[in-house]
């Protein structure tokens, strides 16, 4: 009897802090059933350099992110445009929660906000099934940016980070701290 043999999909370990063995996924036993190879491969590549940004943060540290535009293209590859992004009202009913600047502290107003990324991958018979990752996003509502502009920032930092879930440059947040 022949058995099978296990491919086993990996990222390289960044700055040695996990071994490659820790985050590998068992492709045929958990992946393929659900998700074809060249989705597998979109959602578990590498990020390309071209697609990485980076910005300043606190305490003198730079960080690594992708913009909107790529992750939405990742999942347009990855899914065809059988994906839907939607924010949820669990701010007492409404879609944003606005934190109002707070003079004393230097806390500029803050729009947060909680979506859910919902992808479908067809199954044998017609059917689907259906994956849901949630995340919440932020944007700094400051002087100069108009609520709705605001507002798009928050949701699609949420889309980011329900994408990182499925795996959408998730290389980025190894070392995450």
């Amino acid at each position: 009897m022949a058995t099978k043999k296990k491919q086993i999909i990996s990222q390289p370990s960044d700055n040695g802090r996990e071994a490659p063995e820790q985050r590998s996924i068992v492709q045929r036993d958990v992946i393929l059933p659900v998700v074809n190879e060249a989705q597998i491969g979109i959602l578990t590549g590498r990020t390309p350099a071209y697609a990485i940004r980076t910005r300043p943060g606190r305490g003198g540290k730079t960080f690594r992110y992708v913009p909107h535009g790529y992750v939405t293209d990742a999942l347009n590859k990855a899914f065809g445009f059988n994906w839907d992004f939607i924010l949820r009202p669990i701010f007492s009913g409404n879609v944003y929660q606005l934190t109002p600047e707070d003079k004393e502290q230097r806390t500029p107003r803050n729009i947060t906000v909680y979506g859910e990324l919902m992808v479908r991958v067809p199954l044998k018979g017609g059917e689907f099934l259906s994956i849901v990752k949630s995340g919440f996003g932020s944007q700094n509502w400051e002087q100069t940016i108009e609520f709705g502009d605001a507002c798009k920032g928050a949701e699609s930092d949420a889309l980011k980070v329900a994408a990182h879930q499925l795996g959408i440059a998730l290389d980025l947040y190894y070392d995450d701290q």
